[in-house]
């Protein structure tokens, strides 16, 4: 962890349970904070999460509820339940699940009953509390794979249907693995894969339906953030 009000070097606080990767995920309350997912020597679908309050490692409290679902998904978070969008599955393939876990207790995560338009993975998700809203953009899609440059939100109460369009990245912009924050405005959007690394940061307007603006570029070309 480091702190946001200064400048500074970052400090462990604890391990996850097993070494992994592509535990993607901004899911969050004022306590802990989870993951859902991730590959080592093979796929798992546990829900993990530590805590805030003092260095800890990482605890088991539930499994994705599709017996398939690896990792690498879209997330959201309303404070009091997370989102999982799409995502890696076995064989090979991708989800278009929305799926939603409650972080007031240890157990799996149900289905929304609304899905992704398409079935998808490395996308990245972004949380809008204040107005209940989720986004989620760019991944990639089908075999051989293609990026996406699609933006898509939707209301935390969807319970079925589709996420509705919500515009493009930039011109250039479909790509995977992207960095993802939010104002109360706009969501940002930055780095990933085209497959090339990029350092594009994009911005788009949450009021209106309308495609991202370029404001800038990361210090480097990056991909694969997670938090």
């Amino acid at each position: 962890r480091f702190p946001f009000a200064s400048g500074g070097a970052s400090s462990d606080h604890g391990e996850s349970g097993t070494g992994s990767y592509s535990t993607k995920g901004s899911i969050r309350n004022t306590t802990h904070s989870y993951s859902v997912g991730f590959f080592n020597n093979g796929a798992n679908r546990d829900i993990d999460r530590f805590s805030f309050t003092a260095p800890s490692g990482t605890t088991d409290v539930g499994e994705h509820s599709n017996s398939t679902y690896q990792s690498n998904a879209a997330s959201a978070t309303d404070g009091t339940y997370g989102f999982v969008m799409g995502g890696a599955s076995s064989p090979g393939a991708a989800l278009t699940d929305i799926e939603k876990l409650t972080m007031a207790s240890q157990a799996p995560s149900s289905d929304t009953g609304a899905d992704l338009a398409l079935g998808m993975l490395a996308n990245s998700g972004v949380s809008d509390i204040g107005n209940a809203t989720m986004y989620q953009f760019g991944g990639v899609y089908g075999s051989p794979a293609t990026k996406l440059d699609t933006i898509e939100r939707g209301l935390m109460s969807v319970s079925s249907g589709n996420l509705t369009d919500h515009g493009e990245l930039a011109v250039g912009g479909a790509r995977h693995n992207l960095a993802g924050t939010q104002n109360p405005t706009h969501v940002y959007c930055a780095g990933g894969a085209t497959p090339s690394q990029v350092d594009n940061i994009y911005r788009y307007e949450k009021s209106t339906t309308d495609n991202s603006a370029d404001v800038g570029e990361l210090a480097s070309s990056s991909n694969g953030y997670a938090g």
